[in-house]
């Protein structure tokens, strides 16, 4: 397409730029405002606002900002637009921390200082995977309403089709009892639960998904219940979770983890389908599919004094177990497609047929959040890895390893992996700065601030 073409398809497309540094907004803007409807905001927590006020169809921000940082601007981005389309522009060399920028799931990365030639061919790209990812969207769409055609995103081998079978017959006994799903750490037990309410006949309610593991015993309550008006200053009257999703589905992630003294609040919605505000006598009927996940052995929970034996029973009578990565290898190739193309890869995967068989050989003890990361690093990293690497003292590894899939700020990740470059390099902060190509006084600022 030439810049012609380009100015007469494309000038109705509203794209948004965060960068902290002027001179950064302003050549972006010089190499885009003849093609496009620019605006540009110097903070995450300006862009943020401005966001609240309109959506933009494309969004470049860098991710070391001061006060709100790229990747926190990007995970409140994504609760107001889920569906936004992020590029990053940024200088950081830290590969972990670049990798927590995919894991937001911008569809590019982009380097600082980025070309405008580059820039603006990523932003044609980006825009044209917007168009094939609203596409695929309505295809899917339209396959969820056919139970014959499972998900691709867990696989399609023997294995997997057996089991997307037994989710199929569990949606389709459209019974009120709870339904837990459980795997291993990474396995996709959310993407299952989805499934299972996309082919259930509340396909057309709500999804409302809940991570047990960050409840506390005091916020339980008002999360899962709701708060009534005027229970205390300052509080606002707010909808529990199970009323959000009343006529759809809950999806009680890490369920294990919830806390003891809460669970009898738990077993009284699943008994009575009835849930009672925070601060108010009035009972509220919901009607809702409850579907809970768990990568513990619930049993031994139970045994251990941690989980009610009652909430187990009541929780347990239907289970689907997602098979491990490991017993499915055949499934690898297809779901490496999927996740390329996910993050915005484009033509063929990144990878040699002599790397592809050594993936294929690995055992993925994280399995397809393990494989998603390993892929990302590949695409940044752009040279050759070896998967085998993860295998070294895995035990010792996975203590280290950074779970991406929560909440956390640029600050945190980067603090971790400062911390943990430190340890491996058995404090000696020259070496720790190389292996992590920054200036060593960078490091030597942290050290202090840690000790």
């Amino acid at each position: 397409m030439n810049f012609q073409e380009h100015k007469k398809s494309y000038k109705h497309v509203r794209i948004l730029i965060v960068d902290d540094h002027l001179s950064a907004r302003q050549l972006y803007a010089s190499y885009l405002r003849d093609h496009y409807d620019i605006t540009v905001t110097a903070s995450g927590d300006e862009a943020l606002k401005t966001v609240q006020k309109q959506a933009y169809d494309l969004y470049i921000t860098d991710l070391m900002m001061p006060g709100m940082d790229g990747i926190t601007f990007i995970k409140k981005l994504r609760t107001i637009h889920p569906e936004a389309a992020v590029i990053v522009c940024s200088q950081t060399n830290e590969i972990d921390l670049a990798i927590a920028a995919f894991r937001q799931q911008p569809l590019e990365f982009l380097r600082k200082p980025v070309r405008k030639t580059i820039l603006i061919n990523t932003i044609e790209k980006t825009l044209e995977l917007i168009k094939l990812r609203e596409n695929v969207s309505a295809l899917n769409a339209l396959s969820a309403q056919d139970p014959a055609c499972p998900s691709p995103v867990l696989g399609t081998s023997g294995v997997m089709s057996e089991f997307w079978e037994k989710v199929k017959r569990t949606a389709e006994m459209n019974m009120s009892v709870a339904v837990m799903i459980t795997g291993e750490s990474g396995s996709g037990k959310e993407v299952v639960a989805r499934q299972l309410h996309r082919w259930s006949n509340r396909k057309k309610g709500p999804f409302v998904a809940v991570n047990c593991g960050l409840m506390t015993t005091d916020l339980a309550g008002s999360e899962l219940l709701g708060i009534a008006r005027g229970v205390a200053t300052g509080v606002e009257q707010r909808k529990g979770k199970f009323v959000l999703a009343d006529g759809g589905a809950i999806f009680l992630d890490e369920i294990a983890e919830l806390p003891i003294a809460v669970q009898p609040m738990l077993l009284r919605v699943l008994q009575e389908r009835i849930v009672t505000p925070v601060g108010s006598s009035q009972e509220i009927p919901v009607d809702v599919m409850v579907i809970a996940a768990t990568n513990k052995h619930l049993g031994q929970c139970v045994a251990e004094g941690l989980f009610r034996e009652d909430l187990f029973y009541r929780l347990s009578i239907i289970t689907l177990e997602i098979p491990p990565l490991r017993q499915r290898k055949e499934d690898i190739t297809e779901l490496l497609y999927h996740l390329y193309r996910r993050h915005g890869g484009v033509g063929n995967l990144p990878l040699s047929d002599t790397e592809l068989n050594e993936w294929m050989e690995y055992e993925w003890p994280g399995n397809i959040r393990q494989l998603e990361n390993a892929l990302i690093n590949r695409m940044i990293m752009d040279k050759p890895f070896n998967p085998g690497q993860l295998a070294v003292n895995s035990a010792n590894t996975k203590a280290h390893m950074i779970d991406l899939s929560v909440n956390m700020s640029w600050s945190d990740i980067r603090s971790k992996v400062f911390r943990f470059a430190i340890e491996s390099a058995d404090g000696n902060i020259r070496e720790a700065a190389r292996k992590l190509n920054i200036p060593k006084s960078t490091l030597w600022e942290y050290h202090k601030k840690w000790q």
